[in-house]
């Protein structure tokens, strides 16, 4: 129970970060200059520290347990197969998409990143709460 309630937690807390940074970004909120550095930065900061102290690491460890002795293996390397594709899916349809919400090259690419975030976050809270 230990390593799935600290991978939730930490889910949890990458999530907010998102939230966080997303707020920082957003054109509507008007931050600029050293508060939206130190709110976006930090958000960035404490996403990546959430996420290589628990959220990543405890990924694997997830996997191994899931799935029966007999069937460990191969669902392990399936599992992080897929985790590999989604993680491809998203390196190539983030600047598609951020600029889709930003309205287009000429658009405010602010309010893309910003939209982003908020995606990433609304993802963490809904895969968490399905977990």
């Amino acid at each position: 129970a230990a390593p799935r309630t600290a991978y939730i937690v930490s889910v949890l807390v990458a999530s907010s970060c998102c939230v966080l940074t997303g707020i920082a970004t957003a054109p509507s909120v008007g931050l600029h200059g050293t508060t939206q550095l130190v709110l976006g930065g930090g958000g960035l900061l404490a996403f990546a520290a959430a996420f290589h102290s628990a959220t990543g690491p405890f990924f694997f460890v997830l996997a191994q347990t899931v799935f029966p002795d007999g069937q460990r293996e191969l669902g392990a390397s399936l599992t992080q197969m897929s985790q590999f594709l989604f993680n491809t899916l998203v390196n190539v349809l983030f600047p598609i998409v951020s600029q889709a919400i930003a309205g287009g090259p000429s658009g405010d690419q602010k309010a893309g990143l910003s939209g982003m975030f908020f995606i990433f976050a609304v993802c963490g809270f809904v895969g968490t709460a399905g977990f």
